[in-house]
């Protein structure tokens, strides 16, 4: 049975067409973005438009600053959002410290822990004010998670060296020896973990946040 909403086949020669297609060109680097039909999610104008760009509008509503390249929206606005996004996370998630180390994202720096913070605000910090100063507020200090060795399995070590359905005699005693030795290695390192810390020490009533 055929199928009428097959499309049709041509043999070479016929199999083409040439057309007319509408683009938007940057201006900077003559890269052209092809428009797309409506519903594609593709925006040509805008996309070339920011290419290579300086400065766009901020897209928020009702605001006059300018975002850099990369952006949709001014720095104003951004920290503005960042602020209150990170204001949300401390009232929802926040925990005291328990052990390893505190992460600023702003500073990009880790910190061993609310001794080594508190050493650095009365260093570098300067926690009674000014301009571009460094407080708890401001420095969005953030518990971290051990990382360890990851579990060791000779299958999945030498799996592309087996043959199919290949075995290894008493892998599963090599597993456990291998692991033995990567879990005495303990904590190889400290990642985010993304929980705002609250400034206190657990177990410690006397901890506080008020630090700047």
């Amino acid at each position: 049975m055929m199928n009428d909403n097959a499309p049709k086949k041509y043999d070479y020669e016929d199999g083409a067409e040439q057309v007319t297609v509408s683009g938007w060109r940057c201006k900077t680097c003559n890269i052209i973005y092809v428009s797309q039909p409506p519903g594609w999610g593709v925006n040509a104008e805008d996309v070339a438009r920011r290419c290579c760009m300086r400065t766009a509008p901020c897209s928020t509503e009702g605001c006059t600053g300018r975002a850099q390249r990369g952006y949709r929206r001014c720095p104003d606005c951004r920290e503005r959002l960042d602020r209150e996004h990170w204001a949300a996370k401390f009232a929802e998630k926040s925990a005291p410290w328990r052990e390893g180390m505190l992460y600023s994202g702003p500073l990009d720096r880790y910190f061993d822990g609310p001794d080594e913070w508190e050493e650095f605000l009365e260093d570098d910090g300067f926690p009674d004010g000014g301009t571009g100063c460094v407080t708890f507020e401001t420095a969005r200090l953030q518990l971290t998670r051990p990382c360890r060795a990851a579990n060791f399995s000779v299958m999945d070590f030498c799996a592309d060296d087996l043959p199919d359905e290949g075995d290894i005699p008493n892998a599963t005693e090599i597993d456990a020896k291998v692991n033995a030795l990567l879990q005495g290695l303990g904590v190889l390192s400290w990642y985010p973990s993304g929980i705002p810390w609250n400034g206190r020490i657990a177990g410690d009533l006397s901890s506080s946040a008020d630090n700047g």
